[in-house]
């Protein structure tokens, strides 16, 4: 469905040369002198090491998100002018209405697509279990698709499991008030005829091909809000219908069974606040630039450098065991991490980041951590968009958008490296309009020897 609407796409702005789409296993056949349009989809990390065994000569590429052009561009360092986005509703266009939210009225929470960890399907029925038990607005969860065991490929090589096996248990041992209906998903183009009124769509997504998101733009096309993870695709989608989520609230399966449940319960808190006031304003939608045809030869040494640099020789592994062992190498873990800093969308608000201890020890949410956030949360009302940062972590490439859109960095165990991480934040930002809560015992005359504003909680 998608290569129609981009074939039909490239045809209405007068574009006629052959279009190949390296994902599938059909190949160009076309003359070696001929132009021709490269449309990288969401296997495009893979296909970069590709690249030098291209066998063509001159091309035009297309992607399906700014995300990717960025790591594209930002990281691999291919040129903005040798690549075009193709705009996201001229696939699928904007609705003519917007379906309101009445809370007063059960709200139906829409998921659509793969049930698979990738695409944290888990963490979504962990949200709706909270909000079946603890909310005061009644939700419905309605799921369309299928279950695979796909996995995190980004995060390393996993052991075996039988994700529809663990999903079914999960449902079947928890005490539901309204339980989530599965549907199977038959029909991917007429689904969306299926969605009962009062209902919002939900994907919290952080899969690394996530470059576009069919379900969610046929959704979007049908007049429906969302709450989706600002990553990928999702990052260009119009903010006057969305809620975007920074991906680093999403909790994953290898994180301390605390901190997961503390980021679930701050979705939840999230979806509440949010439901009825979903989406803020349009923003502008990037100006074109022009697209020039890329010679292959150039590109090929721009990859080849890029490998040199950042990748070889672990990124043999990507052709002979793929990327999950890749990313389980140094080179790989930083790979990775510079992907997911240009992944991240822009869009997202955040007032609050948490600063907590590492992720696996049980030291770390201790009682009096746990007490630390809950008497911050009451003290304050600025919270309302939050997430967490391991203290010991602060400088990871991943988590530098978050630490430039937040105000309030709240540290919630005292540890000297409180000092190096404030200098961090300072140097970081333009200007001094944020605030640093501290717990009670730590310094003053250090803090205010860095003339920042903090309080003591």
């Amino acid at each position: 469905m998608l290569e129609i609407k981009i074939s039909n796409y490239l045809k209405s702005i007068g574009n006629t040369y052959p279009t190949w789409y390296p994902d599938n296993d059909r190949y160009p056949e076309n003359n070696s002198k001929e132009i021709l349009n490269v449309v990288l989809m969401g296997g495009f990390i893979k296909r970069i090491f590709d690249i030098p065994n291209w066998q063509l000569s001159k091309i035009l590429i297309w992607v399906l998100s700014q995300k990717t052009k960025d790591f594209l561009v930002e990281s691999v360092g291919l040129e903005p002018r040798n690549i075009q986005v193709i705009p996201r509703y001229e696939l699928f266009k904007k609705p003519p209405t917007i379906q309101n939210i009445n809370t007063a009225k059960p709200i139906h929470i829409i998921y659509s697509g793969r049930f698979s960890i990738q695409k944290n399907f888990d963490v979504l029925l962990k949200i709706f279990n909270h909000l079946d038990k603890n909310s005061k607005i009644e939700f419905k969860l309605f799921c369309f698709g299928g279950y695979d065991n796909s996995f995190h490929e980004n995060h390393g090589r996993f052991e075996k499991f039988e994700f529809k096996r663990l999903c079914t248990e999960y449902i079947q041992n928890q005490i539901w008030k309204n339980k989530p209906v599965i549907l199977n998903w038959h029909d991917s183009e007429s689904w969306t005829s299926k969605i009962p009124e009062n209902s919002v769509i939900i994907n919290l997504s952080t899969f690394i091909s996530e470059d576009f998101g069919v379900s969610v733009a046929q959704a979007q096309s049908a007049g429906y809000k969302s709450f989706l993870t600002d990553w990928g695709g999702h990052s260009d989608c119009d903010t006057e219908t969305v809620e975007f989520i920074s991906p680093n609230l999403i909790p994953a399966v290898y994180e301390h069974e605390n901190l997961y449940n503390l980021k679930i319960k701050t979705l939840c808190e999230l979806i509440e606040m949010k439901i009825e006031r979903i989406g803020t304003i349009s923003k502008k939608i990037a100006e074109k630039n022009n697209h020039n045809i890329t010679n292959i030869e150039d590109l090929k040494n721009i990859v080849q450098l890029f490998i040199e640099n950042h990748s070889w020789p672990e990124s043999l592994l990507i052709h002979k065991n793929g990327l999950p062992q890749f990313a389980d190498t140094k080179k790989g873990s930083a790979f990775f991490d510079s992907f997911s800093y240009y992944f991240t969308g822009e869009n997202y608000n955040l007032d609050t980041i948490y600063f907590v201890s590492d992720l696996n020890s049980d030291s770390s949410f201790s009682t009096t951590c746990l007490d630390q956030i809950n008497n911050y949360k009451k003290n304050c009302t600025n919270f309302e968009n939050t997430t967490f940062i391991i203290l010991k972590s602060y400088a990871d490439l991943k988590y530098k958008k978050d630490l430039l859109r937040s105000v309030n960095y709240v540290f919630t165990y005292f540890d000297p490296i409180h000092i190096k991480v404030i200098q961090y934040i300072k140097n970081l930002r333009s200007n001094n309009n944020f605030m640093i809560y501290v717990p009670a015992g730590s310094d003053p005359q250090i803090l205010q020897s860095y003339e920042i504003k903090f309080s003591f909680y």
